[in-house]
């Protein structure tokens, strides 16, 4: 591996653990009250993973239908439920992996025509 090459992926994980921890903080956040739509699209999104933990039921059919809903978005949140508990910050755990993940992924698809592009694509 040339030593260039090294610097590259050097300095694409120095980017991802620096991305990472800016993520991570404050992801229990709320926001302001004018924001409805993203506040409600996502406490509906993840009803069904909180009464699976909560009530051992995948199904409030008060609210929603079932699982037809986003099932692998369903899916993970009922992961980070059980291993972190039922909480606002293990709600956004997911989404703040799976972007991380789809960073690294983007790098891998363009490193493949130019590393410096996919770098800076990343």
């Amino acid at each position: 591996m040339p030593k260039k090459s090294k610097y590259i992926y050097l300095l694409l994980i120095l980017l991802i653990l620096f991305f990472s921890l800016v993520r991570f903080v404050n992801l229990d956040a709320d926001r302001p009250l004018p924001v409805f739509a993203t506040v409600i699209d996502e406490g509906y999104k993840t009803q069904n993973a909180k009464y699976a933990v909560l009530y051992n039921s995948w199904f409030d059919e008060d609210i929603n239908g079932g699982l037809y809903l986003s099932p692998l978005s369903v899916i993970t949140v009922y992961l980070s439920y059980k291993i972190l508990g039922v909480s606002l910050h293990s709600t956004r755990v997911p989404s703040a992996i799976f972007g991380i993940l789809s960073v690294l992924y983007l790098y891998i698809i363009i490193e493949r025509e130019n590393k410096k592009v996919a770098l800076l694509s990343s």
